[in-house]
């Protein structure tokens, strides 16, 4: 069973053939990936670096997203992994 925030919102985990890039998502400020993708209440009023470190997170794994959509990385995900994985 998917693992759900406080708010019952289905929390995003990092899919199998997107593991060996981690090391290389920039910017997490020492946080794990999965923490800031799933960060939906920092705001930036309140936190103005946590909140650019979320957006340059989920920005870098939106767009690993696209590169193996498009068939620009080696080992791309089939489209059943695309469908149950997407942020």
């Amino acid at each position: 069973m998917a693992k759900r925030d406080e708010y019952g919102r289905k929390m995003w985990v990092m899919p199998k053939w997107m593991e060996p890039m981690r090391e290389m998502i920039l910017d997490t400020g020492g946080n794990p990936v999965e923490e800031l993708v799933n960060d939906r209440t920092t705001q930036v009023q309140t936190n103005v670096v946590r909140a650019l470190l979320c957006v340059s997170v989920k920005d870098q794994v939106h767009l690993l997203y696209s590169l193996a959509r498009n068939g620009m990385l080696k080992n791309t995900p089939t489209d059943a992994e695309f469908t149950k994985d997407l942020v």
